[in-house]
């Protein structure tokens, strides 16, 4: 948003339109982007491999060259609509003109500079941005349409041109209408259920760092990681929090000062546990107390003495 006002601040300018209105939405808009900026965004985006320069990222893949010509990969990825948007820069029309100006903005910053380490990430500004050409697209096709009034083939034409425009899309959308995907089991639901039923709102779980973790995500608790390669891309190194974890879990008795220093009350044993920390299960029952436990043995949350009052 920001990228586009900037481009929309200039327009104005260029056109000597409204300008103290401009001013005073750009006025706004920076004194409640500024305590998020100083707070977070330039702090996050200060570590290694945030905010470097790298040419057509998207079709330059780790800075190696161009895999497509420029303008044909934007023509093979996006097809039609990026054709009609390229005749569309020599239309005289004021309003397209004033709304392509935010987007021009925010187009040339995404092929100009990567702001996140993982350059896939980076694709949300060309979000954005085709979101807001997709308006004067649209609108330069009707306006097309009107100018072959006379052609014979005028339907025939319309029928292909949408088959171009929505058949990928269609197909995308048809094929998640049949998949079938299980983020959370029912052994997942139960933990979860007991978690928030039987648990403080307030109480600390240690587990493993999947995304899917059924306390954090279902039950709404505290976990003391959650999945650090999304955090990794948004400037948090956690590899110290996975290091104590798998300590913990491996050896509890050798341990126990994981469990202060991330004021843990419960500690839980499910798949992901097993499968990613080995723990040493005859440490964990002999020094905890088991306060949930189903029937499939899949999950096992113990109760950490010196937390019982800040837990159920």
């Amino acid at each position: 948003l920001g990228l586009a006002s900037a481009g929309w601040l200039v327009h104005a300018l260029i056109a000597r339109r409204n300008i103290k209105g401009v001013l005073l939405y750009g006025g706004i808009a920076v004194l409640l982007a500024l305590p998020q900026l100083l707070a977070f965004t330039f702090g996050q985006a200060s570590g290694d491999g945030f905010l470097r320069f790298q040419f057509n990222w998207v079709n330059n893949s780790g800075g190696h060259g161009l895999r497509d010509g420029y303008l044909w990969f934007y023509i093979k990825n996006i097809g039609l609509p990026f054709v009609l948007l390229l005749l569309l820069m020599f239309e005289k029309n004021a309003k397209h003109r004033r709304i392509l100006s935010g987007a021009f903005v925010i187009f040339v910053v995404a092929e100009l500079i990567l702001f996140q380490p993982n350059e896939y990430d980076n694709n949300k500004l060309l979000y954005v941005w085709y979101a807001l050409c997709a308006v004067p697209i649209a609108e330069y096709a009707f306006m097309l349409w009107d100018r072959i009034r006379g052609l014979r083939a005028r339907y025939v034409v319309a029928v292909l041109t949408c088959g171009v425009f929505f058949l990928s899309g269609s197909l995308s959308i048809a094929r998640e209408t049949v998949s079938n995907y299980q983020l959370f089991s029912p052994q997942d639901v139960a933990v979860a259920k007991f978690a928030r039923d039987k648990t403080a709102p307030g109480s600390t779980f240690l587990t493993w760092t999947q995304h899917n973790n059924p306390i954090s995500a279902l039950a709404g608790r505290n976990i003391v990681c959650g999945p650090p390669l999304w955090l990794y891309y948004h400037g948090f190194d956690l590899t110290q929090y996975e290091q104590d974890i798998r300590a913990f879990y491996q050896d509890p008795a050798a341990n126990k000062q994981v469990l202060d220093a991330y004021q843990v009350d419960y500690i839980v044993v499910g798949s992901y546990e097993l499968s990613y920390l080995q723990p040493d299960m005859r440490a964990l029952y002999d020094a905890y107390e088991v306060v949930y436990e189903d029937d499939s043995h899949d999950y096992v949350v113990f109760r950490v003495p010196d937390k019982a009052a800040g837990g159920a």
